[in-house]
């Protein structure tokens, strides 16, 4: 059994990070290769340095919808509306946090627009399916709040609107409920020095969903049910990350998001009896764990992430479970910063899975 209890670790709370650095790349670095023994502690702007010519980075370029924003039941009852998929004809899916039962036929009122609840979604559990006579992408554009990690605790601020998106986060790629955090280290600078020297960088879009801060809640990891979100990637980019293969290039995910979009789009070629990446857009749950055959990257960039959660069970499949809770308790006694504002890794993925 892949026992839950296997990914977890003590973190002193005064080690999370709640607000970002004055300076993106100012952020700490700790770097594991493949065969290092111990972690390597380094800032964020030298990553170039662990880098070659031709090395290509596939970032994430989604952008933070303001997705949170509040309405009221007919009792006066204040709820809070966390807007996580656009469907047909304005509708959405949405988490509702407030006192329920929210029932389809449910009505709550948004600045006098009356909002009707049809139902629970089909495609995740927790989330409920809204009707609305206005546009709500348009009303969280203009009177909603970014969705800040729970563990925050805060509300977001208006300089969080721009250290919680990354630079690259394109507008029409408005979409996330939750920001591709390893993604906020980069600096339009360090990514110009980065091309310079022969770094390719390749953008594929995955919009985050609210499962990426959901904890696993079964013993056995391996009954856990991955949530499910959106991607694209674009025929160009799936060019640039062939020739990188075809040339013995390594192709290097910028956060978790990154890299299940590679491996999932390298699975569907698997299951059609092709090696290529194509350009493809779908729905993935793919759920990374030990034992998994890496088939799209060669390297990861991440955050360090929570306890018992998805993203630490991908860091353990990735570089294998010793090595990563060694790396997370190296980063603790040397205080490193914790989470979706906090410092990053880069691991080098590779060679034969680790159990």
């Amino acid at each position: 059994m892949e026992a839950l209890k296997d990914y977890d670790y003590f973190l002193p709370e005064g080690l999370i990070a709640t607000v970002a650095l004055a300076d993106r790349g100012s952020s700490r670095l700790l770097r594991l290769g493949r065969s290092d023994n111990a972690p390597i502690d380094d800032l964020f702007k030298n990553i170039g340095s662990y880098l070659c010519p031709g090395d290509v980075l596939v970032v994430n370029n989604t952008k933070v919808m303001k997705a949170r924003i509040k309405a009221y039941k007919k009792s006066g009852g204040l709820v809070e509306i966390l807007l996580v998929k656009p469907l047909d004809n304005g509708s959405f899916t949405a988490l509702i946090n407030g006192r329920g039962p929210f029932l389809p036929g449910t009505k709550l009122d948004i600045d006098g627009a009356e909002i009707l609840v049809t139902g629970k979604s089909t495609d995740e559990p927790g989330l409920y399916e809204l009707a609305a006579p206005i546009d709500l992408a348009l009303y969280a554009k203009r009177h909603g709040e970014l969705p800040l990690p729970p563990y925050f605790g805060r509300k977001a601020r208006a300089e969080d609107e721009i250290s919680y998106q990354t630079v690259y986060a394109c507008a029409d790629s408005w979409g996330a409920v939750a920001a591709p955090t390893a993604g906020l280290h980069f600096t339009n600078t360090l990514l110009a020095h980065l091309k310079e020297q022969g770094i390719k960088v390749v953008e594929t879009t995955l919009h985050v969903g609210p499962g990426t801060f959901l904890p696993i809640r079964v013993e056995n990891i391996s009954e856990h049910a991955m949530h499910k979100e959106w991607f694209s990637l674009s025929e160009d980019a799936a060019k640039i990350l062939n020739q990188a293969k075809s040339e013995k290039k390594r192709i290097i995910a910028v956060g978790t998001t990154a890299l299940r979009v590679l491996e999932q789009v390298r699975q569907w070629a698997e299951q059609k009896e092709e090696k290529d990446f194509f350009a493809c857009s779908g729905i993935t749950a793919l759920f990374i764990r030990p034992g998994f055959k890496f088939l799209g990257a060669d390297g990861l960039i991440t955050n360090f992430h929570l306890p018992r959660s998805t993203l630490l069970v991908l860091v353990a499949a990735a570089i294998g479970l010793k090595r990563a809770l060694m790396c997370y308790e190296h980063a603790i006694k040397e205080r490193y910063r914790f989470y979706s504002y906090g410092d990053a890794c880069f691991f080098d993925i590779g060679g034969r899975p680790y159990e």
